[in-house]
């Protein structure tokens, strides 16, 4: 497990076909705008992690607050039905203690391409990206109906480019179609790999090392932190209506201030709730490290596989 990951998620793949659709899809980091097109592709499996959508009683207005109890403890509370679990959770965890509707979550390091809105725009960046059961359910489908390789194997998903049209921004609806070319996707991915390796835990096995970039995204703030973040938004403690610090008073964008902290990625420096869209001709900073030597084009299948590939 690498260093960084929480205790509170855990890596996974697009094989499960029990995922329901939640009641929220609002990815929180990566988000799309209506009608544009996006070529993309997933370059690790999916992080699974919990929380609930939180509602200001004030504004209307809410956020995702990501639960800090340990994800053994939740499956076994919410899919085993364990009574001790659900304690131990209780004990944990704000969002189980306080009775909020506690559902998965599944982050991704998602490589956006380029941009269509209508005309082509290169993007060439990394985003975590969020999302429910919903769209989960679209890439599992897209995984199983994949071509399998030469040997036989499952084609990853990482070498392929997905298609990705926003049809509603607000709840962040997709159509995501599968663009398979076998005469593209090795040299793209090993161009992607080796100029975004920075982002991987082991750019020789980017899909199973995971993501510091994905671990930082959802990582809980901790239980006092989200004790705060509950009170305001259901105006309690200090942030009651009459309270003597009117300053902290229920009555802010939590969107703005969700119950992460709002923390800023350490990689790109956007706030969660920033859209996909660059700035046009902006230049985007980026992190350096001593260059490896390159992976030869025939260690991709072992890469693309999960293998890992031998860089020196």
């Amino acid at each position: 497990m690498p260093p960084n990951r929480p205790a509170t998620s855990r890596v996974t793949d697009f094989s499960d076909p029990n995922v329901k659709a939640g009641f929220s899809e609002r990815p929180e980091r990566f988000s799309g705008v209506d009608g544009h097109t996006y070529r993309c592709r997933v370059m690790t499996l999916p992080v699974e992690y919990y929380g609930a959508q939180v509602k200001s009683l004030a504004t209307g207005k809410g956020f995702f607050a990501h639960s800090d109890a340990n994800i053994d403890d939740i499956i076994a509370a919410l899919k085993d039905n364990d009574p001790e679990a659900f304690e131990r959770c209780k004990q944990q965890c704000e969002l189980f203690a306080r009775g909020y509707q506690v559902g998965p979550r599944f982050a991704v390091l998602l490589y956006v391409a380029s941009e269509t809105a209508p005309r082509k725009v290169t993007v060439n960046r990394m985003w975590p990206w969020a999302f429910g059961g919903q769209i989960y359910n679209q890439i599992r489908q897209i995984v199983e109906t994949l071509p399998p390789k030469p040997d036989g194997k499952p084609m990853p998903l990482a070498s392929i480019e997905l298609q990705m049209q926003c049809t509603d921004a607000n709840w962040q609806k997709w159509t995501i179609t599968p663009i398979v070319d076998k005469a593209m996707h090795v040299s793209n991915v090993l161009k992607v790999i080796d100029e975004f390796a920075h982002e991987f835990h082991d750019p020789r096995n980017p899909a199973r090392g995971g993501s510091p970039l994905v671990d930082e995204f959802i990582a809980p703030e901790g239980r006092i932190h989200m004790a705060a973040s509950l009170d305001r938004a259901e105006g309690k403690g200090r942030f009651a209506a009459g309270s003597s610090d009117p300053g902290d008073a229920v009555g802010g964008d939590p969107v703005q201030q969700p119950a992460r902290g709002g923390r800023q990625s350490a990689a790109r420096g956007q706030p969660a709730t920033q859209p996909a869209t660059p700035a046009r001709g902006a230049t985007q900073p980026r992190q350096t490290k001593p260059r490896e030597a390159e992976p030869a084009e025939a260690d991709v299948e072992n890469l693309l596989n999960g293998d890992g590939i031998d860089l020196g």
